[in-house]
């Protein structure tokens, strides 16, 4: 017979108040101006995007994976997940895998937060892109466990994480 600890168990009622909550919080962070000119988000020729383009994409990348982090990763990720990206559930064991599951959400989503407090910060797009950058080769070693991993879902990440990561890398450090 397993032990669960309360912090790791919450009622499901709960758990869909607090996914609510955090999801409209997540997306009201999105203003739009009405006075602004839109701006092509694309040049002919540079490719270029803005700093505060940057930022948000992260923001929302982030964000999105940290909020069911936060949660509860083996209700959103878990084997039987919304988006499965493991084998096994991480809590089955001990709760120090949803601490850490937790902790990591909390995390992403601080670092998101950083777009609702400075959106033009060139110091919040190197700090997405390092925080990127260091994840790459975990997202390689778990695209090659398929015990642990659904592998094939960490490889489909590459084509959302590489790409991003190389942008924010690229535009962050970019001289002026």
């Amino acid at each position: 017979r397993r032990q669960t600890s309360a912090v790791a168990v919450a009622p499901s009622s709960m758990l869909a108040k607090f996914t609510l909550l955090a999801t409209l919080a997540t997306a009201s962070a999105l203003k739009v101006s009405k006075t602004s000119v839109p701006k092509p988000v694309l040049k002919l020729r540079g490719g270029e995007i803005d700093i505060p383009t940057v930022n948000l994409v992260n923001a929302l990348y982030y964000g999105g994976y940290g909020v069911p982090l936060l949660v509860n990763h083996d209700k959103f990720f878990g084997p039987d997940g919304i988006i499965s990206y493991t084998k096994k559930n991480i809590g089955d064991e001990s709760a120090i895998g949803l601490f850490f599951s937790r902790f990591t959400g909390v995390m992403f989503c601080a670092l998101s937060a950083g777009y609702l407090i400075d959106k033009e910060s060139t110091m919040l797009a190197k700090q997405f892109g390092l925080g990127s950058l260091g994840f790459v080769p975990l997202l390689f070693m778990n695209s090659q466990d398929d015990t642990n991993y659904k592998a094939k879902m960490w490889k489909m990440q590459h084509l959302i994480h590489l790409p991003l990561t190389a942008l924010t890398l690229l535009k962050a450090f970019k001289k002026e």
